[in-house]
């Protein structure tokens, strides 16, 4: 039987620099107290052998309320290096196994997380989990510490900006190196499940966590990079953007990754529905080549010309969208023939009914595919487990990228659909 050690991963900060979710009040307690109460309900963990694993720094004192409400430790280790400092709280603590959940997980099932540990008691995995296109707000990760001590020692001897990438999160490099380490994912078939009116109650109490964050107020001064999965993102994309194309960034937000995209293209052009990000994109975001402009535009009505741009960019936009179709029909009259898609979105198994209050729907990845090939070809899904790549579709996050042929396309089956022009 391994000793257990329930962690709870969580900083003031976010990896953008922006006040995390986690410590917004919830009906009058922070999210991650509700998180670490939820925790408890599982059997056999206690208050004793819980902690708070937060970097040493002062911000986070803000967490000691909640460890005194809760009687958990407030453990303060490495910052950027999360490996480190969670097996910093494992020795602390004489742990064999870590029963990792993140602060903002305030929908854990406790059955579930008691279901991951009776399976790794049995078998000896290093690493036992829901499918990683579960809804993550319900679930955590069990993890072997020696498993976590080895996946840190290899992690050390990779290049600098792998490394950086991947100390961040250690979990993901167990789980993607199938060669080294042995992990089991629990089929979807033998989840526990919430009803849907225990979903869409658990999304009205999300409003309250999300309150005034649609749009992340990220710190560029207090960020983390190589954690920032919205930066990663447009880093990714950016490796395959053209000197010579016209790039439209739809849903540009704060307009960091329209910037990005600007030192590789011709030209860029940000949208956004939200006028006054647009107004102050235009005040601070430049590029040195003066290739970078923003338009207010919706980016199922956008004022161009069929067939103007050679790229477009839409990070995190189509669970946005109350009609996918559509969305995706203005994208392609807008792409030049020939030209590419690049759009990402979350990863879930069942996304009907999304936590996240500003998500309309949440998409499979056999979901995202169907959409995109009812207006692109040649559409290619790669997933993401917690911000890194992965070499398949499968992952809580997944980016796309799709052409747009010459030809004509005729869409069947869908309400509403026509085949554009072009």
């Amino acid at each position: 039987m391994e000793e257990t050690l329930g962690l709870i991963q969580a900083h003031a900060r976010g990896w953008d620099g922006a006040l995390d979710h986690s410590l917004i009040e919830v009906d009058g307690k922070p999210a991650v107290q509700r998180t670490i109460e939820r925790l408890l309900e599982t059997r056999g963990l206690e208050p004793g052998r819980c902690c708070l694993a937060v970097p040493d720094q002062g911000v986070n004192d803000a967490f000691l309320p909640v460890a005194r409400a809760t009687g958990v430790t407030l453990f303060r280790g490495s910052t950027n290096d999360v490996a480190l400092r969670l097996l910093q709280a494992a020795d602390h603590f004489g742990a064999t196994r870590i029963l990792h959940v993140m602060g903002q997980h305030m929908f854990l099932i406790p059955a579930l997380l008691e279901r991951l540990m009776a399976i790794q008691d049995e078998s000896g995995f290093d690493l036992v989990q829901a499918p990683i296109n579960f809804e993550t707000h319900f679930t955590g990760i069990a993890v072997r510490v020696d498993a976590l001590r080895r996946a840190r020692e290899e992690i050390l001897a990779l290049p600098e900006d792998e490394r950086l990438r991947l100390l961040v999160r250690p979990l993901s490099y167990v789980f993607n190196r199938a060669d080294r380490f042995r992990s089991h994912v629990l089929e979807p078939a033998d989840l526990p499940r919430y009803t849907e009116p225990e979903l869409r109650r658990f999304r009205t109490l999300a409003e309250q966590m999300f309150v005034g964050t649609e749009r992340s107020q990220s710190d560029a001064a207090q960020a983390f990079q190589p954690g920032n999965y919205c930066a990663q993102r447009y880093l990714h994309v950016a490796r395959s953007i053209r000197a010579s194309d016209v790039v439209l960034d739809a849903a540009c937000g704060d307009g960091s990754g329209s910037e990005v995209l600007a030192q590789h293209a011709h030209r860029v052009v940000g949208v956004d529905l939200d006028a006054d990000v647009i107004r102050e994109n235009r005040r601070a975001r430049s590029s040195e080549r003066g290739n970078l402009a923003f338009e207010h535009a919706d980016v199922c009505r956008l004022p161009f010309p069929d067939d103007h741009f050679t790229a477009i960019v839409s990070l995190e936009t189509i669970e946005h969208v109350e009609d996918a179709e559509a969305y995706c029909r203005e994208l392609r009259r807008v792409l030049a023939p020939g030209g590419r898609l690049f759009c990402s979105t979350p990863q879930n198994l069942f996304g009907a009914i999304p936590i996240n209050p500003w998500h309309l729907r949440e998409y499979s990845a056999a979901e995202f595919r169907a959409i995109l090939e009812r207006h692109f070809d040649d559409v290619r899904i790669r997933g993401a487990v917690n911000g890194v790549l992965t070499e398949g579709e499968i992952g809580n996050n997944m980016i796309a990228t799709a052409v747009r042929s010459a030809r004509a396309r005729r869409t069947r089956g869908v309400p509403g659909t026509a085949a554009p022009p072009g």
